[in-house]
């Protein structure tokens, strides 16, 4: 049976700088990180706000998790609109690169009257490693 006059658990938050319950807070699930709800929370919405679809990492830069947070468990800081928002601004940022490709494709099918050979050289050894 648990002593009613014991000391909750309290966890060190690296965004607020303060001391938690452990109830208030959360643990991101690619790294462990545990910080304040609240702050994740204030965090995560401004990613989606401001990163424009960019996957949302760890808060803390000592972090070695090279993961991102899911789509849900960003819907789990974030209002149902702005998690629709960042799947639809993630959805926008990968069709970006594909037109960009295709782009490139058409500008030298026309510039080269249709030969593909140099291009495909081109894209086999760009760092993008298209």
């Amino acid at each position: 049976m648990a002593d009613s006059t014991s000391t909750p658990l309290t966890v060190f938050c690296k965004l607020c700088l303060s001391h938690n319950e452990e109830r208030d807070t959360s643990a991101l699930h690619a790294c462990g990180c545990v910080f304040c709800t609240q702050c994740l929370q204030h965090y995560v919405s401004l990613a989606v706000r401001e990163g424009g679809g960019a996957l949302i990492t760890c808060p803390d830069l000592a972090c070695r998790g090279a993961e991102g947070l899911s789509d849900s468990e960003v819907a789990c800081f974030v209002s149902e609109g702005q998690a629709e928002l960042y799947k639809r601004l993630k959805f926008e940022r990968g069709t970006v690169w594909w037109l960009m490709l295709v782009q490139v494709i058409v500008g030298h099918l026309r510039s080269t009257g249709g030969h593909l050979g140099a291009l495909m050289m081109i894209i086999m050894n760009s760092p993008q490693g298209w």
